[in-house]
């Protein structure tokens, strides 16, 4: 049976074939329909002009009269193929695979967006929803977003009031206080946000007093001292802070808190014991003017005064004290005495005691001294001393040269400046002399000391 014609150009060659069984026309040279998936098994030639006519039902077969002798069909130039066998699907067209190809793919793309369109919560009113759905299972955060992100969206910008306000109720219920008056601030006179933000601010400080944070807590509590609780509040948390800072040996602070609640509890009692300690520390710091100032302060300790009368004695000695020839001055600062050898002189030797105070009389090393008719007497040498200033500052003892010292140093330390410098160059570098009176010398080479002779 004809399974396909084939249409010949006026040269012979051909250009297509016309299956039989669709009549559809298809590539010469097909093996099988692109159309139906038939098997081209022969090929019948037409004129060379005229195309072939489809035949009316190319799949009757018609049996020639009995007495015409069927003609032998002549031999196929292509390879003949059995039309019972089943079409290999696996062998269709590429060009037919690529169209059904691409109508599946087309349908599930449609199929995606359709889906998108649908369910996809970024489109407006599933934002929306979504939003609010997000409030009322208290994220706050995430609802805040989608809200943000729609705009002017139906109210969207009141509900991020409304999700803001009810985070921050959230917050405050929950103890995070911090946050809860960030966002009432931010909120500022929506709904309730105002007293809320108070009542916060309370609490917050409520419980930093009971954690053991007392500057912190005041720094709550007094933003609301009308709240019925907070004077109180307040005034406890001064105290605990206060008696914090005395433990802490931080007095300045102790009295400046303890200062605003005298009547509170025993705060007189405390103070009374701060003032003392501080004075003592003072007195033996040889600060008088400080210790005397706080032992005033202090009631009820029966030494205090004895130590303000010591302190009265004290000060009788405190300046600078000079002899007669000017080469030795004794400074008395605080607890401390200094001899002062050659003062103002480049040769200025400083060496210094500590003092103490038995009766009336200044113990100093194995020396003693008085003050008597302004004057500084040193009572086993029975030498007198005249004040020439009230100058307390005693002056930093200098050290002797030494070697590796620059010439900075040198010129800085006891010795002071040379009296003559003598250099001298050679190949290795420059080479100075120092001489100073009592024929002491300081050698350098190239700035740094390298000798000393004395």
């Amino acid at each position: 049976m004809e399974s396909t014609k084939k249409l010949f150009n006026k040269k012979g060659g051909f250009l297509s074939m016309i299956c039989l069984k669709c009549q559809q026309k298809i590539i010469s040279e097909s093996i099988f329909c692109s159309f139906c998936g038939e098997k081209v098994v022969e090929v019948i030639k037409e004129g060379l002009i005229e195309p072939v006519k489809p035949l009316p039902n190319p799949t009757l077969n018609i049996e020639p009269p009995s007495d015409v002798e069927t003609p032998k069909p002549a031999p196929s130039p292509f390879k003949s193929y059995d039309t019972s066998e089943r079409v290999d699907t696996e062998r269709i067209p590429s060009g037919r695979r690529s169209k059904v190809k691409l109508y599946i793919l087309s349908a599930c793309s449609l199929l995606i967006i359709a889906t998108v369109i649908v369910f996809n919560p970024a489109m407006p009113y599933q934002k929306y929803s979504h939003a609010k759905s997000l409030m009322s299972s208290e994220r706050f955060d995430e609802a805040a977003l989608l809200l943000i992100d729609l705009g002017d969206y139906k109210d969207s910008s009141a509900l991020i009031l409304e999700n803001d306000y009810l985070h921050a109720n959230y917050l405050k219920n929950n103890q995070q206080f911090e946050q809860a008056i960030a966002l009432f601030e931010q909120l500022d006179t929506y709904k309730e946000s105002m007293e809320l933000r108070v009542q916060s601010e309370f609490l917050h400080g409520k419980t930093l007093l009971e954690a053991g944070n007392y500057a912190e807590s005041l720094e709550y509590l007094l933003k609301n001292r009308k709240h019925e609780e907070s004077v109180q509040l307040i005034r406890e948390a001064q105290y605990q802070l206060g008696k914090q800072h005395i433990e802490q040996t931080d007095y300045s602070s102790a009295f400046r808190v303890l200062g605003k609640i005298k009547t509170y509890r025993d705060t007189a009692q405390i103070l009374d014991k701060a003032y003392y300690l501080v004075a003592v520390r003072k007195y033996e710091e040889g600060d008088f003017k400080s210790a005397k100032f706080h032992f005033s302060k202090s009631n009820g300790y029966d030494d205090a005064k004895k130590y303000l009368d010591n302190i009265d004695i004290l000060n009788t000695f405190q300046g600078t004290w000079g002899n007669e020839d000017g080469f030795q001055n004794i400074i008395f600062s605080g607890n401390q005495m200094a001899y002062v050898f050659y003062p103002g002189y480049t040769k200025q030797s400083v060496i210094s005691y500590p003092v103490s105070l038995v009766n009336n009389e200044m113990h100093v090393s194995s020396k003693v001294f008085i003050v008597t008719d302004n004057k500084l007497i040193n009572i086993k040498d029975n030498k007198e001393f005249t004040k020439i200033s009230h100058f307390t500052r005693i002056p930093e003892e200098k050290l002797p040269p030494a070697i590796g010292m620059t010439a900075n140093e040198a010129r800085n330390t006891k010795w002071g400046v040379p009296t003559k410098i003598n250099k001298t160059k050679t190949k290795f570098g420059e080479t100075e002399q120092w001489v100073f009176s009592g024929f002491r010398y300081i050698y350098l080479d190239d700035g740094i000391v390298t000798a000393i002779q004395e």
